[in-house]
């Protein structure tokens, strides 16, 4: 775990940002982001993963045509006068449903949250996921992430349903 004081002091240095496909090569770096406890705490799927099935998992999904893994990447400055890095600062998946509806999901990298990169991120999802011609666009987050909802609603999604799930 990251604690605060160690976390990367990064400054956006343009407002746009990009996505680029996934590779097998991201592995370890998605398996940490997924592993991190605050995005553990905000998943559906809150058990640890084996390393081993995680690269297996992205195996098979980077093959799969009706999922679309992307890691978005931006320049920033390291400190106030550093230098400029392309920055990975999170996930974003798109599952396919129908021809014009997909759902998505995400992750901000955790030494990158709090700086608003996840509605950024969602932005750029919803573009990319329109270029593929998905206009309709769904995504699941938990009631209590209240972080996520105001990404979303920054993003201009909007709230249609609420489901309560009970804990097992």
């Amino acid at each position: 775990m990251i604690a605060a004081d160690d976390r990367l002091h990064l400054t956006p240095i343009c407002h746009g940002g990009d996505l680029r496909p996934a590779t097998l090569q991201d592995a370890a770096q998605l398996y940490a982001w997924r592993m991190d406890p605050e995005t553990r705490r905000q998943s559906f799927q809150q058990g640890a993963i084996p390393e081993d099935t995680h690269r297996q998992w992205l195996e098979a999904t980077l093959a799969n045509p009706a999922i679309h893994v992307f890691i978005a990447e931006m320049w920033m400055m390291q400190g106030a006068d550093g230098p400029q890095i392309l920055v990975p600062f999170g996930m974003g998946r798109l599952d396919v449903h129908s021809p014009r509806q997909a759902d998505i999901s995400y992750i901000v990298a955790p030494d990158c949250r709090g700086q608003g990169l996840a509605s950024r991120l969602i932005s750029l999802l919803a573009a990319r996921a329109g270029g593929l011609g998905y206009h309709q666009l769904r995504a699941r987050v938990k009631a209590g992430n209240i972080a996520s909802l105001r990404a979303l609603q920054s993003a201009h999604f909007t709230i249609s349903e609420t489901i309560v799930e009970m804990a097992k």
